[in-house]
């Protein structure tokens, strides 16, 4: 939150994904992307803890970002809110899945070798490989990534 306050970009912390989920659905044209933790705690929404079972997740995997981020994914044509995963421990994402078309990479963030100079950068990054992201919709029709 520091590296992003210290760039001038304005943000909000969350201590769950229940929480952060909240804060989404409350305002969700407030953001402009999440920037979610590959380690939080297992959440107790039911939503939630849908995607911990489709990712085969247990309560002590290091990766229960990765359901908020799921849940995300599977809502972005009509949440429309770009994400990525800010971790010191990238590894532990685990496997790929349906989430970002397989190029899973370009959107996980190392904090650990990240340097505050290259966030505006990465960020920016993400950003536009969104953009080159299929609606599930037209995914459907079309296959997927054009």
């Amino acid at each position: 939150q520091l590296r992003l306050n210290d760039i001038g970009v304005a943000s909000e912390h969350a201590e769950s994904l229940d929480q952060a989920l909240d804060q989404i659905l409350a305002t969700p044209d407030k953001y402009g992307l999440a920037l979610l933790d590959l380690r939080m705690p297992a959440a107790k929404n039911p939503i939630l803890k849908s995607f911990a079972d489709e990712l085969r997740l247990t309560p002590t995997f290091f990766n229960h970002g990765r359901c908020l981020g799921l849940h995300l994914w599977k809502q972005r044509d009509t949440l429309k809110l770009p994400y990525c995963y800010l971790s010191a421990l990238p590894h532990f994402y685990g496997q790929n899945h349906v989430e970002f078309d397989g190029q899973a990479a370009d959107f996980i963030l190392n904090k650990a070798s990240l340097l505050a100079s290259q966030l505006p950068d990465r960020l920016g990054e993400v950003l536009k490989e969104w953009g080159a992201f299929s609606s599930p919709k037209s995914s459907a029709q079309t296959g997927g990534r054009p």
